[in-house]
């Protein structure tokens, strides 16, 4: 059997308690098939090993305890299995509860394992932690914003902080504006204008990084995609961009439109041709991508709705890091999705 054929696994599994059938077990259901046009695995099926780790999500076959090994002699046919798994080895490690990943063995590759909710922890009895009850929804504020977030530092700074720039390198001037100013259409601050009348459209956060020409006339929100190498975040973004713009904004009512050519062009290039025209796998990211920003309307009572949405897809991140952990965490608590 060829090693191109070897690539070609799709997998998806579910965890869920072993309920009164199998009190102190956790449920393990694998969905096994491939890709059309390959061939079988056969005896070549490199198995799956279930892990688990105390603190956080396994990453490798190596990282925290094992939980249980499928490794079928013969797999010639796609279909469902169901293991019982019982979590005695982290009962043993003297853990109070565990995160658990499944592994797929033998490499990468092209190989597609589609996990559930890997954040969701167990206790050593087998039966779920209850999560945090969600946080209160967002609320639509009609009215300029106070603060605005950048999609690119995460900086959180007060409206009157914006920059403007007569072109994109500016050198930057600061707007001008009261109290009075936030009830005009045009944001709390007055754009600046020059002895020949030209606006400074361009706009900047303290630290100068480019804003959209929305920023500071309307809610903003900031979706910021987290995970680990190789864990599908590209495809993720690019999928939901691509159901919002076409499905969503049929069913819902949205008007989704690109905030500036940078954002309109990107996507088409690195994500809608490749992905859905050519149905083809998309390169993992090198570097720090800039933000996809989008401006967002509906209408709801009546009344039209507009927020500007930044889309992040940062680059490939080593989880377990410390200093990774950290530039996360400073991120993430300015995210509102």
């Amino acid at each position: 059997m060829s090693g191109a054929a070897l690539t070609e696994i799709v997998l998806a599994y579910s965890v869920t308690p072993g309920g009164a059938a199998r009190p102190n077990r956790l449920r393990l259901v694998l969905r096994v098939d491939w890709r059309p046009g390959s061939t079988p695995p056969g005896q070549h099926f490199p198995g799956v090993v279930l892990m688990a780790g105390k603190e956080r999500i396994p990453v490798t076959a190596a990282d925290g305890v094992e939980l249980c090994r499928w490794m079928p002699a013969q797999l010639d046919k796609p279909g469902e299995f169901e293991l019982w798994v019982d979590p005695a080895p982290a009962r043993e490690e003297g853990w109070h509860q565990f995160y658990c990943k499944l592994i797929l063995l033998g490499g990468g590759g092209r190989n597609l394992v589609i996990h559930p909710n890997t954040c969701r922890a167990f206790r050593v009895d087998g039966q779920p932690i209850r999560a945090p009850a969600p946080p209160a929804p967002l609320r639509y504020e009609p009215a300029a914003p106070r603060t605005l977030v950048c999609p690119t530092c995460f900086d959180e700074f007060p409206v009157n902080r914006m920059k403007f720039a007569f072109n994109a390198k500016g050198p930057p001037v600061s707007g001008s504006g009261s109290l009075l100013g936030r009830f005009r259409p045009s944001g709390q601050l007055a754009v600046p204008v020059d002895r020949e009348g030209r606006r400074a459209i361009y706009r900047f956060c303290p630290n100068m990084h480019r804003l959209p020409s929305s920023a500071g006339t309307q809610s903003s929100l900031v979706v910021g995609l987290i995970g680990a190498k190789y864990s599908g975040k590209t495809h993720y973004i690019g999928s939901l961009i691509h159901g919002l713009r076409n499905r969503s904004a049929i069913e819902n009512g949205l008007a989704v439109l690109a905030a500036d050519d940078v954002t309109d062009e990107r996507f088409r290039t690195e994500f809608e041709t490749p992905l859905f025209e050519q149905k083809k796998q998309l390169d993992a990211t090198v570097g720090e991508p800039a933000p996809l920003i989008y401006d967002v309307s509906c209408t709801v009572a009546d009344q039209v709705r507009r927020v500007t949405l930044s889309r992040l897809r940062p680059a490939p991140l080593d989880l377990p890091r410390p200093r990774a952990l950290l530039e996360i965490s400073r991120g993430s608590v300015r995210f509102q999705g």
